[in-house]
């Protein structure tokens, strides 16, 4: 073989390597590295946060505490939590500054925060695991539960319990899992109520909002439900449709409740995990593992 077809060839295995180290980074199907999220410069920087620097899941929990804890004649605080269920980072950075997300959070920015336990891999990104780290304010591996099988029992109390047990009327409107809440609600105080929709939800949680109850708790399944069915990815205008149709329900509730007169709403929106691009969740990507906070009141600085 003369000179220059050796150079040919080198050039050749050179850049054939090159294409295989590209593909891996891209699809981790084949190499087992993560898909990047779906988000632009200008999307990130929508946040309040460095996306490595990601709030726990948790970090709501002791602030939502505080804020009852402050409540009282003269200074009436109220808290309702809105969940988006299986919504994903980069999904929510596509809704526009007019919607529930980014017209609640506090100056305008969301915060990234992260499922999936204090490391990595320690918890499933599923829903049970993420609403009892929500709920609870620990991780799975201190409130038992870390997935979303059946056998799981909760060691630690969930703030709409812990709320109920103080004589703070607590409603709390769910369609996803209702055997792990039915379970947990058994002995509960919490007006609690498994729905068949999110329409049935909304309608529930703005009837307590007239009924003056102190606390509001919704979960809304469809997002999740789209994802499972078509694919959790930004890209899908299905799974995107979904979230805007949540979104405009969360904005009905927020209105609801800042029609009110004499009354001070924290107001806190989240997620329990993401989605992996597909028709699944439970893994490590970071459509997975990446969340995200949306609060009125600046309780993360």
């Amino acid at each position: 073989m003369n000179n220059s077809r050796k150079v040919f060839y080198k050039i050749l295995i050179a850049t054939s390597s090159a294409c295989a180290i590209t593909t891996c980074l891209l699809m981790p199907t084949s190499c087992g590295a993560t898909v990047p999220l779906k988000m632009t410069s200008e999307q990130i920087n929508q946040f309040a946060n460095a996306l490595k620097n990601p709030l726990p899941q948790t970090a709501a929990y002791q602030p939502m505490i505080n804020w009852m804890n402050g409540s009282n004649a003269e200074n009436k605080h109220k808290l309702l939590l809105l969940g988006y269920d299986g919504t994903r980072v980069d999904a929510a950075a596509r809704l526009s500054e007019d919607s529930a997300i980014f017209s609640n959070a506090y100056n305008g920015h969301p915060y990234f925060a992260h499922c999936g336990g204090a490391k990595r891999g320690n918890q499933k990104t599923s829903s049970n695991p993420g609403w009892c780290s929500v709920f609870t304010g620990v991780w799975g591996r201190e409130n038992g539960i870390k997935n979303n099988d059946s056998d799981g029992v909760l060691k630690k109390p969930i703030i709409q319990s812990t709320l109920a047990n103080r004589g703070i009327e607590t409603y709390f409107g769910n369609c996803e899992f209702g055997w792990v809440w039915n379970s947990i609600m058994e002995n509960s105080t919490v007006d609690y109520h498994g729905k068949s929709s999110d329409a049935d939800i909304l309608i529930d949680a703005k009837q307590r909002i007239s009924e003056d109850y102190p606390a509001v708790f919704c979960i809304f399944d469809d997002v999740d439900h789209n994802g499972h069915r078509t694919g959790f990815d930004p890209d899908n205008s299905q799974y995107m449709d979904a979230l805007k149709e949540t979104d405009a329900k969360a904005k009905e509730l927020i209105s609801t409740v800042e029609s009110r007169d004499n009354e001070d709403w924290m107001i806190v929106m989240t997620t329990d995990h993401g989605g992996n691009g597909k028709r699944g969740h439970g893994g490590n990507s970071d459509g997975e593992f990446y969340t995200w906070f949306s609060c009125n009141k600046n309780i993360f600085a």
